[in-house]
């Protein structure tokens, strides 16, 4: 249990390290670099959550940038997570 334990809170550490850097970029404006910070991420569940959120919004992304996500896109319609991939082709 104290391992399972272990894994999770590393998880949600990166995570949330994850989420301040891109909360960094996104005051900022800067959405060119919170996307090359989504295409780094290891962590399927950040992009995901991403997507299905502009999904609901897609006038507030430039078309390049929509370009930018197809792959990450694509990817994530690959994932073992339904939830993921669901986002993805929304």
């Amino acid at each position: 249990a104290e391992a399972k334990h272990q894994r999770v809170m590393c998880v949600l550490t990166n995570r949330l390290h994850s989420l301040q850097a891109f909360r960094t970029s996104w005051e900022a404006g800067d959405i060119v670099a919170f996307v090359q910070k989504l295409e780094a991420c290891n962590d399927n569940s950040l992009p995901a959550a991403f997507l299905s959120r502009f999904a609901e919004h897609p006038e507030e992304l430039h078309p390049a940038i929509l370009a930018r996500l197809l792959p990450m896109a694509q990817k994530l319609v690959q994932a073992n997570c339904e939830e993921h991939a669901v986002a993805a082709v929304r």
